[in-house]
């Protein structure tokens, strides 16, 4: 457990109410007061605040906290020290002068004591006291009022306390009728118990003082004359007041408590007094030394007193009040509020009077209880670590100085619902539904309303619900593919609706956007959902290759796809065409002229087919007229030319070029067409059917030439150039990697630039020329070489006994040899490798080598290095010598400073195994004490963070003897 902090003593008399922070771990407290006499006092207590009973007066105490728990020892705070008040005076006697009306009180010192304080007071009203300091034993009151007896007592005054009063100095007034010839009087008065007091005087009356209360005095009167004296003895006894109760004690419970004090001599008859400065008061009576009170109210300061009476006094003598602070009222208006996320709950309630602190407790039925501490000004405190889905019983206890209050009303407190656990799926590729399973942990508990889980999500930036049950089971539909799921589970109850985060992504594959087929690729702790079908390819286009009866589909790319299978099926009818590919282009040959075809595409990934594209309708060229003739007529310039068109219905431009050089374009709808043409030539004549896609006549554009790659190594761009092509209206360049990145680029220029290409890649660039719906592309490629990848992890470890340093790093793709080098000041020394590690054995000591390793790559320059810094061990110590002083039996070692050492240790070893050594970061180091009568060989290890080497040289010391060592 954690140490106990912010320790507070509160002392009052011989109690202590010790209070501290909570122990974070703690199960148990101990409290200890230690006083420097060895006397001791303890408590143990389960909450944060302990009652220390019976402490000893003018007493310095240590006062630990010692927090326990079952799985570690205990953990002690710091020590709080008190200074307990001190004892009060004893041996109280009392002095008067007569003349003067002043009194003098002494006392026996108290040990602690800063000060004291004499009280007088005659009980009818008239109060005066006197100061003495911590080394006075009496002080001096004036102003005393004739013909009063004074109750005298001493208050002890200590550093931080004050004693409780001193028992009470009696005195009393003894006169008689004056006697002839008497020249001085002398009273005697001597007690049943044997105490004896006497006063002179030249008056007819007397104050004897230091009477004993509760006692029967025999008085004798002594007339003292010139010659002789005389005796008389007064009749009956002088009866003082009864003691004043001491001891007192209370034991409070409730509205009730039991006052108990020492019986008292000169005792009648007792009564008891609790009185509040508000003016409540109750009573009781007793002939004995005990009474019973009833009627105590909450939260009060009572002074509690005892009179005495007996037949001397009219008045009654009061023992010191005791104070006594009745438990606080118990809290009101308790209210707890749980913290869901947390597991907590903050308990509040309204102040009670006269309370230190408070203690909210919270249970619930299956034995998991917990508490907190407030401050006398707090009206609220918090509690951690609840259980999930437990009803508590929460209330309060007000704490007080001396007592606590009963237990407040009870609330009832929901704690906050547990989270599923085990949670998994199960879906179909039919349906693209989930059903969600899980491991409910609630028990049906009183109080507790069943509880909602939520299956949520984080769909276009908003947490939506998929599905929500009291069971524990879901079924979610409607995902949509192409969307990320942060998929979360909800527990909502009446007090808190608790969502669980699972900080992963949980990603439907990004194929498209809209299909409603959805994959779900990742798994979690305790949540898993299984892989679905991929997404139905979108943005699905055809070109058509004119003139070749081929068909090219295009749709946007899908990763992680097995397989893509493209048809085009006829409208009419008839047999379809089929073409498999796993990326995101299909070319499918052998269509028929002039036909409509519906192109759809559809994506295979781990054993599920998605649904098929929306049909994508095109029709093809257009079949080539046939059967082309024509028809003059002699009378006119007119000429009909017929053809015959198979397929469908297009668009014509008939062509005539007559052997004079006329040329005359027509177009036309229909398979008949009537033009005048001039006479008297010889025309050659075509007819070109079109429709929107394709010319019936093949008019295709060339195929890119002279195609030339480069690549700028440093900045991961590479570009391609070619030469234009005839009836080229843009192109397209397509660069594929070996890793299967593709990267495409479309320009109506004749180059292309990537940016984004990886090191360490091979990539083979097509490049095709597009007119109208026709792409043509290159049957032969061009290839870019990338620049080798920068070598990563980088580690030089050190073999200190080989003296050999070896190299380490991560290989980088398609690289095939590396340049290593190690450099430190003018030094250089270079290897080549295929293999990642280098290894080096011409290193010297006591130096920091940079190394440095360079991908070497054919295709690019060399400038993806990385280097790592190394330290050598450090060089042998040479030169030791020893000095010793005979005196002092202290010895120096001494060395040559040894380059690349961090520290020395200098050793000092006998054949019998004696040894001795010291260490230092300079040259010289002392032995101090060394064993006399002995022959040492000394040798030093040189250390740096690498390795420790030892000098191979020795010097021998013989201990007793002032003498430098050879090096032997």
């Amino acid at each position: 457990p954690c140490v106990p902090m912010n320790v507070s003593v509160h002392y009052n008399v011989s109690d202590a109410w010790v209070m501290w922070s909570p122990a974070e771990g703690a199960t148990s407290y101990s409290v200890q007061a230690v006083a420097k006499s060895g006397s001791s006092v303890s408590c143990t207590t389960k909450t944060t605040s302990c009652f220390l009973h019976d402490l000893l007066c003018s007493h310095i105490y240590n006062f630990t906290v010692t927090a326990s728990n079952k799985a570690c020892g205990n953990v002690i705070s710091d020590t709080t020290h008190i200074t307990t008040a001190p004892c009060p005076p004893k041996n109280i006697q009392t002095s008067i002068s007569c003349d003067q009306l002043t009194a003098t009180v002494s006392w026996q010192q108290s040990n602690l004591a800063v000060g004291y304080i004499g009280y007088f007071d005659n009980q009818s009203g008239h109060y005066t006291s006197c100061v003495g300091t911590g080394t006075d034993t009496s002080c001096v009151v004036s102003g005393l009022r004739c013909g009063s007896v004074y109750r005298v007592w001493v208050k002890a005054l200590g550093e931080q306390y004050n004693s409780t009063d001193s028992s009470v100095a009696h005195s009393a007034t003894i006169s008689w009728q004056p006697s002839v010839g008497a020249v001085s009087y002398a009273a005697v008065l001597t007690s049943s118990s044997g105490q004896t007091t006497s006063c002179f005087t030249n008056a007819t009356s007397c104050y004897p003082s230091s009477l004993l209360c509760g006692e029967e005095y025999n008085v004798t009167i002594k007339a003292l004359g010139e010659a002789c004296n005389s005796t008389a003895h007064m009749a009956g006894h002088l009866i003082t007041e009864p003691c004043a109760p001491v001891n007192l004690s209370v034991h409070y419970n409730g509205s009730a408590a039991w006052v108990m004090w020492s019986a008292t001599t000169g005792t009648s008859s007792y009564s008891v007094l609790a009185a509040t400065e508000q003016g409540l008061i109750v009573t009781c009576n007793s002939t004995t030394a005990q009474c019973y009170l009833t009627g105590l109210q909450c939260s009060q300061t009572y002074n509690i007193t005892v009179k005495t009476r007996n037949l001397a006094c009219n008045n009654t003598v009061t023992s010191v009040p005791y104070r006594l602070i009745t438990a606080p009222c118990p809290p009101t208006n308790i209210q707890a509020n749980m913290s869901c996320e947390q597991l907590s709950a903050t308990v509040s309630w309204q102040q009670s009077d006269l309370a230190v602190g408070y203690v909210a407790s919270l249970d619930e039925q299956n034995g998991h209880s917990t508490s907190c501490v407030s401050t006398n000004t707090g009206t609220f405190c918090s509690v951690f670590g609840l259980m999930c889905d437990r009803v508590y019983r929460v209330w309060v206890r007000a704490l007080g100085e001396q007592y606590n209050s009963s237990e407040s009303s009870v609330v009832h407190l929901t704690s906050a619902p547990c989270l599923p656990s085990k949670v998994a799926a199960e879906v179909s590729c039919e349906s693209g539904d989930a059903a969600v399973s899980w491991s409910s942990p609630f028990s049906l508990l009183p109080f507790r309303k069943p509880t909602n889980i939520s299956v949520m999500a984080i769909i276009g930036g908003s947490l939506q619900t998929l599905c929500t049950t009291q069971h524990s089971y879901c079924n979610v539909t409607g995902l949509s593919c192409g969307e990320t799921y942060n998929l979360s589970l909800t527990s909502t109850n009446e007090q808190c609706s608790l969502t669980a985060k699972t900080h992963v992504n949980i990603t439907t594959r990004k194929f498209n956007h809209g299909s409603n087929r959805p994959v779900f690729l990742q798994c979690y702790p305790n949540l898993l959902i299984p892989f679905l079908g991929p997404c139905t390819p979108r943005r699905v286009s055809v070109s058509l290759l004119c003139g070749n009866q081929t068909a090219v589909l295009f749709w946007d790319g899908i990763p992680d796809v097995e397989l893509h299978t493209a048809n085009a099926v006829k409208s009419s009818g008839g047999e379809f065409k089929t073409c498999n590919s796993s990326g995101s282009s299909c070319k499918l040959t052998g269509l028929d002229c002039g036909e409509m075809y519906n192109f759809t595409v559809a994506a295979y990934s781990n054993g599920c087919w998605s649904q098929a594209s929306s049909p994508t309708l095109i029709q093809t060229e257009p079949c080539q007229p046939v059967n082309v003739s024509g028809q003059t007529f002699c009378d006119s310039e007119e000429v009909q030319l017929s053809w015959y068109q198979a397929g469908a219905r297009a668009n014509y431009s008939v062509t005539a070029i007559g052997s004079l050089g006329y040329t005359g374009v027509y177009n036309t709808t229909q398979t008949l067409y009537s033009a005048t043409l001039p006479c008297g030539q010889r025309y050659k004549v075509t007819v070109q059917a079109r429709n929107s896609h394709c010319d019936g006549i093949p008019s295709s554009p060339c195929i890119p030439r002279d195609v030339v790659t480069s690549a700028q190594c440093m900045y991961s761009v590479g570009s391609v150039s070619w030469g234009p092509s005839d009836g080229a209206e843009s192109y397209i360049a397509k660069a594929t990697g070996l890793d299967g990145h593709i990267h495409l680029c479309f320009t109506n220029t004749t180059s292309c630039t990537w940016t984004d290409l990886h090191c360490g890649e091979q990539y083979v660039v097509v490049v095709g020329a597009k007119a109208d719906s026709c792409i043509r592309m290159a049957s032969n490629s061009s290839v870019i070489h990338m620049n080798s990848c920068r070598p990563q992890n980088l580690a030089a470890t050190v073999n200190c006994d080989k003296k050999v340093v070896s190299l380490g790093w991560d290989i980088s793709n398609r690289t095939e040899t590396y340049m290593v080098s190690a450099e430190t000041g003018d030094e250089v020394i270079s290897l080549s490798t295929n293999i990642t590690t280098a290894l080096f054995s011409e290193f010297m000591c006591g130096q920091n080598y940079n190394l440095t390793v360079t991908p070497s790559n054919q295709h690019c320059p060399d400038i993806s290095s990385a280097s790592v810094f190394v330290q050598t061990w450090p060089c042998m110590p040479v030169g030791i010598s020893t000095m010793q002083n005979c005196i002092s039996s202290i010895v120096m070692v001494a060395w040559n400073s040894s380059k690349g050492s961090d520290y020395y240790t200098a050793t000092m070893q006998t054949d019998t195994g004696i040894s001795q050594m010291c260490m230092s970061k300079t040259n010289t180091c002392s032995v101090p004490s060394l064993t006399c009568g002995h022959n040492f060989s000394v040798s030093v290890t040189a250390s740096n963070q690498q390795c420790n080497i030892t000098s191979r040289e020795t010097t021998r010391l013989q201990s007793g003897e002032h003498q430098s060592g050879d090096i032997v």
